[in-house]
């Protein structure tokens, strides 16, 4: 998945979000220049499906990335449980 974010001076900038995973869930946020931004691995139960959030780059963009991020990975794991 691609998420795009356009900044206050009009500067698009473009993250590609990917699972890594094999067996177990795994998605990691990575630029476009392949740098590795953050990790996401999902911790679910019957009732609630939560992320542990492991930040790789210390100057990671603005929260609303890791939202989308996060959003994201829960709607590629709503659709890889559905079959």
């Amino acid at each position: 998945m691609m998420i795009s974010l356009i900044d206050e001076d009009k500067i698009e900038k473009k993250y590609i979000l990917k699972n890594t995973g094999t067996w177990k869930f795994k998605f990691e946020l990575s630029s476009e220049t392949g740098n590795c931004i953050l990790i996401l691995t999902p911790q679910s139960t019957w009732k609630c499906l939560d992320f542990d959030v492991q930040i790789v780059d210390e100057q990671l963009p603005p929260e609303e990335l890791t939202i989308y991020a996060a959003y994201a990975c829960k709607l590629y794991y709503a659709y890889v449980s559905a079959g």
